[in-house]
């Protein structure tokens, strides 16, 4: 990271700007005015004044740019919200989006250095290749988009407070896999599989503490004994960030209930609730994406499955596991699109430094979901490395961002 004065942080690191190096040039289809370039797999449109190494900031798909870096870069499309008196091409959400220019393609937004002059002039000769910031001091620069969604909070929230410690844990941000390329080798076993696009829930029997009793309680107190601790295994349900109330009405605690009984004890099940809301409203959890549901209905996908046991030490099941207990008590899992070793996705004629782009190619460009009644795109696919320790990387579809 660059050694400066000013403190570069990172919120999501998803969604935050990067210091890169342009790279080759090449023309584009009927933009005269404008050539193309790849950034971290990812193709970029830029005036045709940008040369080959060029130091440039890249914002990617769907981080949002702040007000304030709009505001002096002259980026809002009301010229009223600018520095100086002229209009830029962004709403006030500051969304980066994937665009098309006659066809072509751009995934993120490059700028260069000296848009951060407004916080410091000296910024851009200190900044290296590879530094990753979404602020600067206390300036916002990016922030991950966030979506409008038709969920509700229908119940108030009710933590787990006897859950033992250790016990439960969140699924992990998984990682956009341009960010992390070398992370997969040619010889690493891997699982592709399609990414859902409706709201996260994890379903889990774990250990939970006994509450003491008043003559404990008393004997704690005023004799110093400690009483054992009493576990047993009870239910917990979460949404991707908040535990939930498994007796509630809200979708999460609904979607728990139909799998309460297949659960068992130490296990952690995380899945994907796709469909519409159980209720009147007729909405669908996200717009357009049905997944082939009736009004009222969802359906769940399992994409992950861990053990816990009682010493907060957790395993994950194999990709091929959650498949097979998924299969045996009637789930379903997320649809598998390739299993096997990552060098099978390379062409003979090409090398494994095409990797990424062969895995946008096979699976995403112009990719149709086909397990929805409505016309739309996958949303993604989510590459995992099969090993004992859980790593998985995403790419979304240009098409749906």
């Amino acid at each position: 990271m660059a050694s400066l004065d000013k403190k570069l942080s990172i919120g999501d690191e998803n969604y935050s700007a990067m210091v890169v190096k342009v790279g080759k040039l090449f023309p584009l289809k009927d933009l005269d005015k404008l050539m193309g370039t790849y950034v971290l797999g990812n193709q970029v449109i830029i005036k045709n004044d940008v040369k080959e190494n060029d130091v440039k900031i890249y914002f990617p798909v769907e981080c949002s740019l702040s007000t304030e870096y709009m505001k002096f870069n002259n980026l809002h499309k009301d010229r009223e919200l600018n520095i100086l008196n002229i209009s830029g091409y962004f709403e006030n959400h500051g969304r980066v989006r994937c665009i098309k220019f006659h066809g072509n393609k751009s995934e993120g937004l490059l700028m260069p250095l000296s848009s951060l002059d407004y916080i410091d002039p000296n910024i851009k000769n200190t900044l290296n290749v590879g530094d990753v910031f979404d602020r600067i001091d206390n300036h916002e620069i990016c922030h991950k988009t966030q979506p409008v969604s038709s969920l509700k909070m229908y119940e108030n929230n009710k933590n787990n407070l006897n859950l033992l410690e250790g016990q439960f844990k969140y699924h992990i941000d998984t990682p956009l896999f341009y960010r992390y390329l070398d992370n997969i080798k040619e010889n690493d076993l891997i699982s592709i599989t399609r990414k859902m696009h409706g709201t996260s829930c994890i379903s889990a029997k774990l250990l939970h503490v006994r509450k003491l009793k008043w003559y404990n309680k008393i004997c704690k107190l005023f004799c110093g004994f400690k009483s054992p601790k009493k576990l047993y295994y009870s239910e917990v349900c979460s949404s991707r960030r908040t535990i939930r109330d498994i007796e509630g009405n809200s979708i999460w605690a609904i979607a728990h209930r139909k799998i309460r009984n297949i659960i068992k004890d130490g296990y952690t099940f995380y899945y994907e609730i796709v469909g519409y809301m159980p209720d009147d409203s007729g909405k669908l959890i996200q717009k357009a994406y049905d997944y082939s549901c009736q009004p009222k209905t969802f359906e769940i996908y399992v994409y992950r499955i861990t053990y816990t046991n009682s010493q907060g030490h957790t395993i994950e099941l194999p990709f091929k596991h959650v498949q097979e207990y998924c299969t045996i008590y009637g789930l379903k899992s997320v649809p598998e699109l390739f299993y096997g070793r990552a060098i099978e996705l390379i062409d003979k004629d090409s090398n494994f430094s095409d990797f990424f782009t062969n895995l946008k190619r096979i699976f995403l460009d112009n990719v149709k979901d086909t397990l929805c009644k409505n016309d739309v795109p996958i949303e993604g696919i989510v590459i995992r490395k099969e090993s004992f320790k859980f790593e998985a990387y995403k790419i979304k579809s240009s098409e749906f961002m």
